[in-house]
């Protein structure tokens, strides 16, 4: 849906745009002069966890356990699937951040690092020079992309670990 609204905002001409639906943003141009500047939701509260510049063509795509979710007897049931077992992912993250310049890829990707559980996704991930990352587990470290190295800001209190 992303990549059809730039497209079509595109041919008609728009300079400047962001595009955001349900976790999924890619940015047109700039902000009247200005370079767009997005965050990633903290899953466990209200706030954001980083902030990052997107320029012209940047696409972002997060999928986490903390928009579409029911605790029940203390167990947390999400949207988010594992095809092999029919259930809630439970791969040890909680949130899956992936940059690329194809929002169809960041989708894509941010739902499949988010169900192989961080180790695999460390490995898909340095494999890969069209994706990076941001994975947050469980106990909320935050492990990024090294070509992310400079490009985002993180809260203070956090643990951030480069891979």
């Amino acid at each position: 849906a992303v990549e059809k609204a730039v497209s079509t905002l595109r041919r008609k001409g728009v300079k400047g745009a962001i595009v955001a639906c349900a976790g999924d943003i890619q940015v047109i141009g700039d902000n009247y002069g200005r370079s767009w500047k997005a965050g990633i939701q903290d899953p466990r509260g209200k706030s954001v966890i980083a902030t990052f510049i997107m320029k012209d063509g940047d696409s972002v795509s997060t999928s986490g356990d903390y928009e579409r979710f029911r605790i029940v007897n203390g167990r947390r049931y999400h949207h988010i699937i594992d095809p092999s077992t029919g259930y809630p992912a439970d791969s040890g993250l909680i949130s899956v951040t992936v940059f690329s310049r194809d929002p169809v890829l960041s989708d894509a990707y941010s739902t499949a690092l988010f169900v192989a559980g961080l180790e695999r996704a460390k490995k898909i991930l340095s494999s890969m020079s069209e994706i990076s990352a941001v994975l947050v587990d469980r106990e909320m470290k935050v492990y990024i992309s090294s070509g992310l190295k400079n490009r985002l800001r993180f809260r203070e209190d956090l643990k951030v670990t480069c891979f």
